[in-house]
């Protein structure tokens, strides 16, 4: 009896209850050398990692299709080491420290070739090989170690569009900055990293730009003090469906070592947690370094220990408990890992070292996914997010007799109404976007979404249900259509009475045309009308109210 109970079961939960847990992406070790870094990145686009060795940098895609790695171009496009990855929309930027010169440069896969963005390195002199790399406000920012004789201070730069210009003031730590890391928050580009003054002040802290000048956020050092000839790795990561900014970096004053977790509350870094070697299953004697994604609202970090294995801990809101029963992604041997997570699913891509085999450090990838991130044969996956503008986005890897979408809100994740209804493709075996901007009074109340598609056949399923807190912003922006033709229309709701700047751009920062308008306390309806004879391209429409700014890309 209980082994019908137990097949009910499975019947019943379908794919959710086989797929969690960690499974390999493609096949194991399929890079054609070792690589000793790696870093791996996910959106609607796809997965994609990239990795470097002794023979240069090489990225691969992952083929949903045919569940193989492909080659984006060719293997070994530049000799560099890999810092960070990143996608702006479909292209995969790399930001990567070029062996020849020292330099730091971004890599983007554009028209099935590689280029340098702006023709150009980004570092103006040598710099450490540790490097952050991420978009804010549609603009590729890198931040990096900018050496000058015999000190090493962070500066950031942004890609204008046609070359790289200093963020804020040019080296502006206080001393020198290692293991240099970038995250976007909001609109705000922040660092983070370890900042040696001398041996008995040597702490990982956060800076953000504040207007035109980089500011600490809380406090100096927020790490314990980091042994000389130690790692300090760090990394930011911000939780931008729950308004969340976490600091994860290696508290290593001497062995044992440790991984702690910080959390920005309020006005101060608060310490979550602490991964210690004795909460590893291989009783090591330390833990190198950390890394942190969200699963299902929680965070979670994943630690290499002492004998290269990769273990997972999950948050549950008090403590870290061990992921899956404490049972390591990758059990013995890693070279390098990173860590990505995109519609509930985690991804890690590692240089697979494992001893039982020969130790070639080749690449592998595992995935982590329940029944709620993919749905059956078609791919169904969900997003959302409600700043700079309200959108609800959806995609299936094929479609075999799809009739429809129908968006779905709820405010307490019980009783779910009908808000939109959007036509399938019906028949494809591409990838096939689609999205809805949600009416903002229904965005004021409601915080649940999800999609249910409806098949010819009559038959019907759901995608994962996501959740969007309620907006405390200013304002709030809908701008549509994309692409537009003759005019651009806006829906605001904003918190007072006052003016509106609209400013229409091109892909070189040329202003075409510019707006101010008074707006009412709540919703407000704005048409822009484009200018004439407007050449078919890409176009950006800038937002202001108060203090607050909103870019958004715009096809024509």
């Amino acid at each position: 009896m209980k082994y019908f109970f137990s097949w009910l079961l499975m019947v019943l939960l379908g794919n959710s209850v086989a797929m969690a847990q960690w499974s390999v992406l493609g096949s194991r070790k399929f890079s054609a050398s070792m690589y000793s870094q790696h870093r791996v990145v996910a959106n609607r686009f796809g997965v994609f990692t990239a990795v470097s060795g002794a023979s240069g940098v090489t990225a691969y895609r992952y083929n949903n299709n045919a569940n193989r790695w492909d080659t984006l171009r060719n293997t070994n496009f530049t000799r560099g080491i890999v810092d960070e990855i990143a996608l702006k929309n479909d292209t995969l930027l790399i930001a990567y420290q070029d062996l020849a010169t020292r330099r730091i440069g971004v890599m983007q896969f554009v028209n099935n070739a590689w280029s340098l963005v702006g023709g150009t390195f980004v570092s103006d002199t040598t710099a450490d090989d540790d490097c952050g790399l991420a978009i804010v406000n549609q603009q590729i920012h890198v931040a990096y170690q900018d050496r000058l004789g015999s000190t090493g201070k962070a500066t950031v730069k942004r890609f204008n569009g046609s070359s790289w210009v200093v963020v804020g003031n040019q080296r502006f730590t206080t001393g020198n900055a290692w293991d240099v890391h970038l995250a976007s928050v909001g609109n705000t580009p922040y660092i983070s990293f370890r900042e040696f003054i001398s041996s008995t002040d040597n702490k990982v802290s956060v800076m953000a730009l504040n207007g035109t000048t980089w500011s600490y956020v809380g406090s100096r050092g927020i790490s314990i003090n980091i042994a000389p000839n130690t790692s300090g790795r760090n990394e930011l990561f911000y939780d931008t469906l729950q308004n969340k900014l976490y600091l994860v970096t290696a508290q290593n004053s001497g062995f044992p070592t440790t991984v702690g977790i910080f959390e920005w509350v309020e006005s101060s870094w608060v310490n979550i947690g602490n991964i210690t070697p004795s909460m590893l299953a291989d009783n090591v004697s330390f833990v190198d370094y950390g890394k942190l994604a969200i699963h299902q609202g929680r965070p979670v970090v994943i630690v290499e220990s002492g004998l290269g294995d990769i273990t997972a801990f999950k948050y549950n809101g008090t403590t870290w408990q061990p992921f899956l029963n404490n049972t390591p992604i990758n059990d013995s041997g890693t070279f390098d890992f990173d860590v990505c997570t995109y519609n509930d699913t985690l991804y890690v891509s590692y240089g697979d070292q494992r001893y039982t085999e020969t130790p070639d450090g080749r690449t592998t990838v595992q995935r982590f996914f329940t029944g709620n991130s993919i749905l059956h044969s078609n791919g169904l996956t969900f997003s959302g997010r409600r700043q700079p503008q309200t959108q609800l986005q959806w995609s299936t890897l094929s479609e075999q007799g799809t009739a429809n979408f129908i968006v779905e809100s709820s405010t307490d994740n019980r009783q779910f109404v009908a808000i939109a209804t959007v036509n399938a493709s019906g028949y494809t075996n591409r990838t096939t976007t689609y999205q809805h901007n949600p009416n903002l009074s229904i965005m004021d109340k409601a915080t649940f979404f999800r999609i249910r598609q409806v098949n010819i056949n009559g038959t019907t399923q759901y995608s994962n249900t996501i959740y969007l807190p309620l907006s405390t912003a200013n304002l709030t922006v809908n701008v549509f259509p994309n692409p537009f033709i003759d005019k651009i229309q806006l829906q605001l709701h904003v918190s007072d009475a006052s003016t509106v700047q609209l400013i229409l751009t091109n892909t070189y920062g040329q202003v075409l045309q510019q707006h101010v308008q008074q707006v009412s306390k709540g919703y407000n309806n704005l048409t822009v009308k484009a200018p004439s004879h407007l050449p078919q391209g890409t176009y950006f429409l800038e937002v202001r109210y108060a203090n607050e700014r909103y870019t958004f890309q715009l096809a024509h």
